[in-house]
């Protein structure tokens, strides 16, 4: 978090990806997503949104995690995510236990927990869109950026798949609100 905040304010050179990235004509799933929530529910940040093109075509084009997934969890952590800077080092340890709990059984307890949140959008997710990997839900291993952009400008099932997680975030949120 140090590097961003100090990234953000300081001046800095771009590489030819990174600032095709920043081109306001650019799609990017996940800001895409967060913000949606951001609209839906007031819950957001917009420079987060802005840093979000990591996770394009499953985190930095290797096909990882969908960029839209991902954003739909990122938004709910506004709401539910663990407060780790103002927690302390045995509280941030116990949280993410029953967190990690919480994945792995069918009846999670806590309230306002992230980990149970974001179980239900995951599964949800998954199955709509068959999987939570982007190379599996495109079929594609993009080659660079202008490539993933010509992917995603014509998709639908992307288009699909990035208003799903936007629904899904705000129903998550709003249970939680």
């Amino acid at each position: 978090m140090r590097y961003l905040y100090q990234s953000n304010h300081q001046p800095m050179t771009l590489d030819n990806n990174i600032a095709k990235a920043q081109d306001d004509q650019a799609l990017h799933c996940a800001r895409f997503v967060l913000e949606g929530i951001r609209k839906k529910t007031g819950i957001g940040s917009k420079r987060l949104e802005k840093l979000s093109f990591v996770f394009d075509g499953g985190l930095g084009l290797t096909g990882g995690v969908c960029g839209a997934l991902a954003g739909a969890i990122t938004g709910i952590n506004h709401l539910v995510g663990l407060p780790v800077r103002n927690m302390s080092y045995w509280k941030t340890i116990k949280g993410f236990g029953i967190g990690h709990v919480n994945l792995l059984v069918d009846r999670p307890f806590g309230t306002q927990e992230p980990f149970k949140a974001g179980k239900q959008v995951v599964q949800k997710f998954k199955e709509t869109a068959g999987s939570t990997e982007c190379c599996d839900i495109t079929g594609e291993g993009f080659a660079g950026w202008d490539d993933f952009q010509e992917y995603i400008k014509g998709s639908s099932r992307c288009h699909e798949l990035m208003d799903f997680a936007v629904d899904q975030a705000c129903r998550v949120i709003r249970q939680n609100d």
